[in-house]
């Protein structure tokens, strides 16, 4: 594989967003006031499983590491709005995705060190669906290989991803003088972006400052 994104199908024409299915199976309800566990949470839970995030704001003390398959992390509302995942400018990526059939759904993700949501190798067919992704000090979705393989056939849908005025300060301005993008992927193939708004995803000239 080149390092380029292969495959990368964009669907101008859809506008077809509606709401994820109930839940079913086994179901996991968190709230806030539980967001220190919640990678705990997320790493216990077996193949199958939906963790349902109550409304509220969930200030993070690690990553969300998904390592196990088929597992969905979603707000119980579907009010992307509702629920937010605060990295504070401390953790580095508050969702990193390593298996297959993740789904993140219906959440807002921000003010990350690097990557709000970062997919690496393993990390197959990840549905990434109706959410707000903001704030980054560098790429907003990033995905790429790693030593245990590539993440191909994803997808990232009615989703909003954008920097603030105020997160555009935060921005990595070392490494390439600008370094970020809405959605970077490496070595992927077969990824579907489809029914997104990019906005304000550029940088100011101002060094990166992190919180």
């Amino acid at each position: 594989r080149t390092n380029i994104l292969r495959k990368l199908i964009v669907d101008k024409s859809s506008s077809f967003c509606p709401s994820l299915p109930p839940s079913s199976g086994n179901t996991i309800i968190v709230d806030s006031g539980q967001a220190s566990q919640l990678d705990e949470i997320v790493a216990g839970a077996a193949s199958g499983t939906t963790i349902l995030l109550q409304d509220g704001t969930y200030s993070l003390n690690s990553n969300l590491i998904f390592a196990t398959s088929k597992v969905t992390l979603r707000s119980q509302s579907g009010n992307r709005d509702a629920v937010i995942l605060d990295g504070s400018y401390t953790i580095g990526e508050p969702v990193y995705i390593s298996a297959s059939n993740i789904t993140i759904a219906d959440l807002t993700i921000q003010r990350a060190y690097y990557h709000p949501i970062h997919i690496v190798g393993g990390g197959h067919q990840a549905l990434l669906y109706n959410l707000h992704i903001l704030d980054g000090i560098q790429q907003l979705v990033k995905v790429n290989s790693d030593g245990n393989g590539y993440a191909d056939f994803g997808t990232l849908a009615c989703s909003l991803v954008e920097y603030t005025s105020a997160g555009r300060q935060q921005i990595d301005t070392v490494l390439t003088g600008c370094y970020t993008n809405g959605f970077d992927a490496l070595q992927s193939w077969g990824w579907t972006i489809r029914d997104n708004t990019f906005k304000e995803i550029h940088c100011d000239g101002r060094a990166a400052v992190a919180g």
